[in-house]
């Protein structure tokens, strides 16, 4: 019998980067894999899973609170596993900030990697007030896509690399 991990990623999204990024990795691993949105389902249930990716966005310098909240509930179970964390940030020089802010220090230290997965500005998703702030902070105003695929694909090697 084949020697297979199976992997299961989680995120949260508000305008759809984290998603696209957690579909990318899914769509490049070897063995099989499920992708939870953790704002529609909850906190699924990791027991049958060897590899647990996590990840969410950077909005005003803070993850979502139902990615908060599952690592929370979950934080022992996800310390006995094989784990990853990604963040979508436009900020690379503050990621490592980010990362402290939104992971607990045990799963930081327990994780195999921690990724910066880029960001991208969708204006066809945004309110009114999103895209007035993008525009003002940002100095963006149209859609744009920086998602770091090359960072997808490194985190998709190691985890297919994991027996």
């Amino acid at each position: 019998m084949p020697n297979y991990m199976k992997t299961l990623i989680v995120y949260c999204s508000d305008e759809g980067t984290a998603e696209k990024c957690a579909n990318q990795l899914k769509g490049k691993l070897q063995d099989k894999a499920d992708v939870i949105d953790l704002k529609k389902t909850g906190t699924p249930e990791i027991t049958g899973y060897d590899i647990v990716v996590v990840g969410g966005s950077i909005h005003v310098g803070s993850v979502q609170k139902q990615l908060q909240e599952f690592v929370k509930i979950k934080e022992k179970e996800l310390l006995s596993k094989n784990i990853a964390l990604f963040l979508c940030c436009g900020q690379q020089e503050s990621i490592e900030q980010y990362f402290e802010a939104a992971f607990p220090k045990d799963i930081l230290n327990h994780a195999f990697a921690r990724i910066n997965m880029g960001y991208a500005y969708n204006f066809d998703r945004l309110g009114f007030l999103k895209k007035l702030i993008i525009k003002k902070i940002a100095k963006v105003d149209k859609s744009i896509d920086n998602i770091k695929y090359e960072n997808i694909d490194q985190l998709a090697y190691t985890i297919n690399n994991i027996k």
